[in-house]
């Protein structure tokens, strides 16, 4: 084999290395854009999940803040049903069982039938709902003597 025949396959072998290496670059670049993408697009989503966290959080606390002041004003010094304590038991619980009943209408009827001292539309709007319909003569005068103590809570 002369040499101008050994050049030319050498100048052959070469220009097909040129192209594989070509198409591996072309192969490789496109994948590092790709990766870069890739991980432009994690790292993305690694700060908007940073931030819903914290913003989840954030919305936790409000709520627990939210509800810590709804009952320090549920149980403030001011209002006088706290000085009897089976009376506020009762009345609680009547604001209570009215939230179970009405938590999907009006998310908030727990405050809002304590609000103002249990003198409120809401507390007296759960009261009808527990008020008994077929008495007998002892459960009338229990009822009425809890009417009248009510009533005359609410105008004091």
């Amino acid at each position: 084999m002369s040499t101008e025949q050994q050049n030319t396959i050498n100048n052959t072998n070469l220009t097909k290395n040129l192209k594989i290496i070509k198409n591996k670059n072309r192969i490789l670049h496109k994948y590092l854009n790709n990766s870069t993408s890739f991980y432009g697009n994690l790292f993305i989503l690694l700060i908007s999940l940073l931030f819903l966290t914290k913003m989840v959080k954030s919305t936790t606390e409000i709520n627990n803040s939210k509800n810590s002041i709804e009952s320090e004003n549920v149980s403030s010094d001011t209002c006088d049903i706290h000085a009897n304590d089976s009376l506020h038991a009762l009345m609680d619980r009547i604001c209570e069982l009215c939230h179970d009943m009405y938590s999907h209408q009006q998310p908030n009827m727990r405050a809002d039938c304590r609000s103002d001292c249990f003198r409120n539309n809401n507390f007296k709007r759960c009261l009808r709902l527990f008020k008994p319909t077929g008495r007998s003569s002892a459960q009338r005068h229990r009822m009425r003597f809890l009417e009248e103590s009510l009533h005359s809570f609410l105008i004091a």
